[in-house]
């Protein structure tokens, strides 16, 4: 009898899991295909907004209609990067995601996302410093996949930190023998409850009807995976008012020697709206 009755158990265990395997894969599916489906439409509004802004066949006439267009292709770049960040985390929890590695410069990617953070701290009305060693060796990894974690780290640090208020990078090798990568803020921090909300996909430190911050809340569950593929690990520090500090190590055998042959940079066009396909994540 106890017997049986522990088989029918192990069954229906069985069966639920088999289920809830198959509405993963099936939420997966869709995600993936209404990414698609709405990208090839942004595409074009992000476009035509882009030309009618910029008036390239002609004045449009009154100046509204520019404005207009301007307003219109805000919306659109901050609606496909929502996109690219579904289709992310889609590819993510379906094991579809590649690395392109390569033997690349990270100290070359952390200044080429610093550059591309500046125009927007400096809007934010904050301070953005750097601490690189020079000679970090060489590191084995894949450079778009590392620009996007830079991006969304610094993306978020400058979101979240008020007028006044400090972002630091820093790259340094740990005593291992591996890397460091950390990004602090001086901004409105994290309670650790809000830690654990905010490394969930989807996850939202802020549930109010009335959001302060924008974003879908794939920023920090995005960029833990990209650096778990990289064998790395994420550690995020944080207090309510006291800023967050983002650390981000890498084993010593994702280091190379320093006489390694390094790869050119990407030439790829990158901006931090994730109009050319690296998408900045918000949390």
């Amino acid at each position: 009898m106890a017997k049986k009755e522990a088989e029918q158990s192990a069954e229906i265990a069985r069966t639920a899991m088999l289920t809830a395997e198959a509405a993963s894969r099936a939420k997966t599916v869709f995600l993936a295909n209404m990414s698609h489906e709405l990208r090839t439409p942004l595409n074009a509004i992000i476009g035509f907004s882009e030309m009618i802004g910029h008036q390239c066949f002609g004045p449009v006439g009154n100046s509204r209609y520019s404005e207009y267009a301007n307003n219109i292709l805000g919306a659109g770049r901050h609606l496909l990067e929502l996109v690219n960040d579904i289709l992310d985390i889609a590819r993510i929890e379906a094991g579809q995601i590649d690395l392109r590695e390569d033997i690349l410069d990270l100290t070359v990617c952390v200044r080429h996302s610093l550059a591309i953070i500046e125009p927007m701290a400096a809007d934010c009305g904050l301070t953005l410093t750097s601490d690189i060693d020079a000679e970090f060796p060489p590191f084995w990894g894949d450079e778009t996949k590392l620009r996007q974690i830079l991006l969304n780290l610094m993306s978020n640090a400058a979101k979240f930190t008020p007028a006044g208020g400090t972002v630091s990078v820093s790259l340094e090798r740990t005593e291992d023998g591996g890397g460091r990568v950390t990004v602090a803020d001086t901004g409105i921090g994290m309670t650790p409850e809000d830690i654990v909300q905010a490394m969930k996909p989807f996850g939202q430190v802020d549930s109010s009807l009335e959001r302060r911050y924008e974003g879908a809340g794939l920023g920090l569950p995005i960029t833990k995976a990209l650096v778990e593929m990289h064998d790395g690990v994420i550690d995020v520090r944080s207090e309510p008012q006291n800023g967050t500090k983002i650390v981000l190590e890498f084993p010593p055998t994702r280091l190379r020697p320093a006489s390694a042959v390094v790869a050119p940079p990407s030439t790829e066009s990158e901006r931090p709206d994730g109009v050319s396909g690296l998408a900045v994540s918000e949390m």
